[in-house]
């Protein structure tokens, strides 16, 4: 008989939890539980978004698929989930977190995922008195901000928040996933009045803490920001955070030996750093620029769970599915070229968080018009580590004019140019062929030969970078800088080593314009630039 799958309705039992600590706390645990027994096989699917997450479900489930003929236990109610695992719970034990240093929640993540014991708020009169599990390691009152940080022999760096992180890089980092980290939203309040608010668990990044702790990933959230001190941490010596943050993405790249890797999550500019709400004097794109320019000096990509779709439940299911060594992406149909024609490419994207992409294929690819145009859809391939049932989705229901290439920058999203040395914010040698051969491997086995939309923040794209992807995109790319020619001005486009390479125009959809505005600009320019 089949292994019994435990498919719990969050949706369902949210109105039944009082306040907003119950629920916050709450879906952590169930989310730390999932990720550790679904850790080496499927067991228990959490209907967080039912319509996203009943759609990929239903796909699981079809004949020869990961789920088929798994009979189903159903629970939608918080005590039915503390007594279906309440023997599992209490062998694991938990590792409670300190409300006044919110930074503790994110190492209590961290914890989970290497030790097995679960997270939970350190509130005697919260979720913790329903519980009856042992106490395993108590991180309250251990990070002060003073004196020496516990149990490591280093000084505090003089933010508690700060010492959490350092706390835990010196006990666990060499024990996490050499592969994963997460940035996600750590355990403060959303409100700045004293009382504790989750407006929004999704956005709060709380369903995806079960791939996280299934994978053991390091788990922080820290401002990129040396200039101004955090808003959640405002009287930490200057630039500690970043400090921090610069510390561990060293210590993890020469841990990984340097190949490229994931970290999953986003700025969390909706709750802290930034203008928005006035937690800062930076706005909120220069923040994810600033991180990515970070991420790309230590070989790291961003798995962009950005907001208003942060939320991901349930890839510690996903990330068993089987995918095919490789699946046929054939290039459009050669069209003779005219030189009197303008010729349109419709790319849709970006498609560089795996939180984005599990809600909106089923939207589009349900759409009965997809098929009708030729659209290239900018999926990135190393979102087949989260959502590997995705691509094969995709795939399997393709029509002739559906065509799959990258979007930021590739397979991941970082600054390519910031690979090369002498490199912002490190001191460590070129990561080029790291990221050459990271590509090569990810956009292979998709067929996939173009990226459309390089993103170097405010760096100029070098000559360097364009023969790096002419390795591996050989039917073209797009950047949003392209060098200069001999004049100074910026090149619209180029050939390099076979490779088309083309600066990008405004998107329709941009911030500050209609689509109508850019679609006329577009037109404007084409008109007076043939070919183009």
């Amino acid at each position: 008989m089949q292994k019994l799958l435990v498919y719990l309705d969050f949706d369902a039992m949210r109105p039944s939890l009082a306040g907003d600590k119950l629920p916050y706390d709450a879906l952590t645990l169930i989310s730390a539980v999932q990720g550790l027994v679904n850790r080496d096989a499927p067991e228990l699917f959490v209907a967080f978004d039912p319509e996203t997450d009943d759609f990929w479900l239903e796909q699981l489930r079809a004949p020869g698929k990961l789920l088929a003929e798994r009979p189903v236990e159903r629970i939608d109610t918080l005590l039915t989930f503390l007594n279906r695992y309440r023997t599992f719970i209490e062998e694991q034990g938990l590792v409670l977190w300190d409300e006044h240093v919110p930074a503790s929640y994110n190492v209590a993540m961290t914890v989970c995922g290497v030790e097995g014991y679960l997270p939970v708020r350190g509130d005697p009169d919260g979720l913790l008195n329903l519980l009856t599990a042992p106490v395993k390691l108590d991180l309250r009152g251990k990070f002060t901000g003073k004196g020496t940080i516990e149990g490591t022999g280093r000084a505090s760096s003089g933010s508690a928040k700060c010492d959490a992180y350092l706390w835990a890089m010196e006990h666990y980092l060499d024990r996490t996933s050499k592969m994963h980290m997460g940035y996600a939203p750590d355990g403060a309040s959303w409100s700045t009045d004293g009382t504790w608010r989750y407006p929004d668990l999704g956005n709060a990044s709380v369903p995806n803490r079960d791939f996280l702790i299934a994978n053991r990933a390091f788990v922080f959230d820290l401002s990129p920001w040396a200039d101004e001190p955090p808003s959640d941490d405002p009287t930490q010596p200057l630039g500690t955070d970043y400090a921090t943050m610069t510390e561990l993405f060293r210590r993890h790249y020469h841990l990984r030996g340097g190949v490229i890797a994931e970290v999953h999550g986003f700025v969390p500019w909706h709750i802290k750093y930034t203008v928005y709400d006035k937690k800062g004097k930076h706005k909120e794109v220069p923040s994810e620029w600033m991180f990515v320019e970070i991420l790309s000096a230590y070989n790291l990509v961003m798995d962009a769970d950005a907001y208003q779709f942060c939320g991901l439940a349930n890839a510690s299911v996903y990330q068993h599915y089987p995918l095919k060594p490789s699946y046929d992406n054939p290039p459009p149909p050669a069209v003779p070229y005219d030189p009197n024609k303008n010729y349109v490419m419709i790319y849709y994207g970006d498609y560089d968080a795996a939180s984005w992409l599990v809600r909106f294929v089923p939207k589009w690819w349900t759409d009965p018009a997809r098929g009708t145009v030729p659209i290239s859809w900018a999926f990135n391939p190393n979102l087949a580590g989260r959502v590997p049932m995705v691509f094969d989705y995709i795939f399997e229901h393709k029509t002739a004019n559906d065509h799959f290439i990258a979007g930021d920058s590739g397979a991941g999203y970082l600054n390519p140019t910031l690979l090369d040395a002498p490199r912002r914010h490190s001191d460590l040698p070129s990561g080029t062929e790291a990221w050459v051969a990271h590509n090569q491997a990810h956009m292979s086995r998709f067929g996939m030969r173009h990226v459309g939309f390089v993103i170097n923040g405010d760096v100029r794209t070098t000559p360097e970078t364009l023969a790096a992807y002419a390795r591996f995109t050989p039917d073209g790319s797009v950047f949003n800088t392209m060098p200069l020619d001999e004049d100074g001005h910026e090149l619209d486009h180029m050939l390099v080593n076979g490779m088309p390479a083309k600066r990008m125009d405004w998107d329709v959809g941009h911030f500050t314009m209609s689509n109508e505005e850019i679609v006329a600009s577009i037109l404007e320019r084409l008109e007076k630039e043939p070919g183009a």
